[in-house]
C-alpha cells in the first residue's frame, strides 16, 4: 500500500514538473526573435507566405511581410528590468524653459533625451484616439462606427504588443492612474492593466512596489507640482531603477513635447519627427520586449530614419503630413521640402499618400478580423 502510495505521488510530481516545464517563465517572451539585429519576429503569418495570402487574414499577413522591419540601436534594451511610469497631460503647455514657474520641468527637460519635432495628431476620436495610439502603436480607426478602443474592449480584440500586454507578459505590475472619470476603466483593464486608480494613489503605489511596475498616468491641469511630487518619490537623478516617459501638449496645437529620461540613455538621441503612435514601438525597444516592428504603425524614435519616419496630422485626410523631408499640408496639397534625389514633389506626394492610406486600412482591417489573435494562434501563444 505504502508502495503505492509513493508510485502515485512520484507519479503527481512528475505530471506538475512536465506542466511547468511546457510553461514559460516569468520575463520569458512568448514571441522568439528572428534577427538580434532587428525588431523581428520569428513569425508563422495566418493564411498566407511571403508571397500570397487568402482572404482578409492572408492579405494582411502579405501586407506586413511585405514592410522592413527596425534596426535596432546602441540603446535598444537599455533599460531592461527597469520600472516605467508612463505620464501624459494632454491639458498642460509648459514653458520648459522656465524655471521659475516650472522648475521641476526645466530639470527634467535638460536631462531628456533630445528629441527632433513632435507632432500632435488629431484622430478625430479625442482623447479615446490619443488613449489608444499612445498604448497600442496602432492608428486609431474606426470599427463598425466606434473608436478603436471602444472597439477593441467591445470586442476583446487580441494587441500582444500593446504596452500593457507586453508588460504584463515580461512579469510587470501594470497599473493605470488617473482623475475622476479621466480614464475609461473598463477599455484599459481590457487592453492588459490589472486596475484603473485614482491620480493620488500613485505615490503609495510606487512606494509599495515589490516587482517592475509600469504606470500609466494621465494628469489634468498644470502638472508641475505633480512632477515635482513625482521626482520627489522617485529621489530625482539618483533613482537609477525607473525610467519616465512624461508627454505634454505645447503652445502650437499641432506640437506635443515629450520628455524621456532615465539611467542608461546618455547619449541617446532622436531626429526624427515622431509623435504619440511612435511611443510603443520606442519603450518596447528599450526595455528590451520582443515585438516585431512591421505589426505597428509607428516607429522607433531613436532608430536611425531610413525614410520611414512619417506623421500624419489629420487622421484619416490623407494629404497632410510630415517627414523628415518637410510637410504636406491638407489646405494646399503642396509639398514643402526636399524631396528624395531622383524624385519630383508629385512623385514623392504620391508615395507618402499610398503608405498612409494602407497603414490606416490595414490598421482597421487587423481590428475587425482580430488578426493579432489569428497570429497568436498561429504561434501557439492564443488564449
Amino acid at each position: 500500500m505504502r508502495k503505492l502510495i509513493l508510485v502515485t505521488l512520484l507519479g503527481i510530481l512528475a505530471a506538475i514538473v512536465l506542466a511547468r516545464a511546457r510553461l514559460p517563465e516569468p520575463g520569458t517572451a512568448v514571441f522568439a526573435p528572428a534577427d538580434r539585429g532587428y525588431n523581428l519576429l520569428d513569425l508563422r503569418f495566418p493564411g498566407g507566405t511571403e508571397t500570397a495570402g487568402s482572404g482578409q487574414a492572408g492579405e494582411l499577413s502579405s501586407y506586413f511581410q511585405s514592410l522592413a522591419p527596425t534596426e535596432k540601436h546602441a540603446f535598444s534594451g537599455a533599460l531592461a528590468g527597469k520600472s516605467l511610469l508612463l505620464v501624459c497631460a494632454d491639458d498642460w503647455a509648459p514653458d520648459p524653459d522656465d524655471a521659475l514657474r516650472n522648475p521641476t520641468l526645466a530639470r527634467l527637460a535638460r536631462q531628456s533625451v533630445p528629441l527632433g519635432d513632435v507632432w500632435r495628431p488629431e484622430w478625430y476620436q479625442g482623447a479615446e484616439g490619443r488613449l489608444f495610439a499612445r498604448l497600442t502603436g496602432l492608428v486609431p480607426t474606426r470599427a463598425d462606427d466606434r473608436s478603436a478602443l471602444v472597439y477593441a474592449a467591445a470586442q476583446k480584440v487580441a494587441l500582444p504588443f500593446s504596452l500593457p500586454s507586453a508588460f504584463v507578459r515580461a512579469g510587470y505590475d501594470c497599473r493605470a492612474f488617473g482623475g475622476p472619470d479621466s480614464l475609461p476603466v473598463e477599455e484599459l483593464t481590457a487592453l492588459g492593466f490589472a486596475s484603473v486608480e485614482p491620480a493620488d494613489a500613485l505615490t503609495d503605489a510606487l512606494q509599495a512596489a515589490q516587482t517592475p511596475v509600469f504606470f500609466y498616468v494621465q494628469w489634468s491641469g498644470n502638472g508641475e507640482a505633480a512632477l515635482a511630487e513625482l521626482w520627489r518619490v522617485l529621489g530625482g537623478e539618483r533613482r537609477a531603477d525607473t525610467a519616465l516617459c512624461l508627454l505634454t501638449s505645447d503652445a502650437d496645437p499641432e506640437r506635443a513635447q515629450l520628455y524621456l529620461w532615465g539611467a542608461g540613455l546618455t547619449g541617446a538621441s532622436g531626429d526624427a519627427p515622431c509623435s504619440e503612435l511612435d511611443l510603443t514601438p520606442t519603450l518596447l525597444d528599450l526595455f528590451g520586449l520582443a515585438y516585431d516592428s512591421r505589426l505597428l504603425s509607428g516607429r522607433d524614435i531613436l532608430a536611425s530614419d531610413d525614410g520611414t519616419a512619417l506623421v500624419t496630422l489629420r487622421g484619416s485626410a490623407f494629404s497632410d503630413w510630415v517627414t523628415a523631408r518637410g510637410r504636406c499640408a491638407s489646405a494646399t496639397g503642396i509639398f514643402t521640402g526636399d524631396p528624395p534625389d531622383g524624385m519630383d514633389a508629385e512623385t514623392y506626394i504620391g508615395q507618402m499618400a499610398l503608405r498612409i492610406y494602407r497603414r490606416y486600412i490595414y490598421a482597421r482591417r487587423a481590428l475587425e478580423c482580430d488578426w493579432f489573435r489569428l497570429l497568436m494562434n498561429e504561434n501557439g501563444a492564443g488564449d
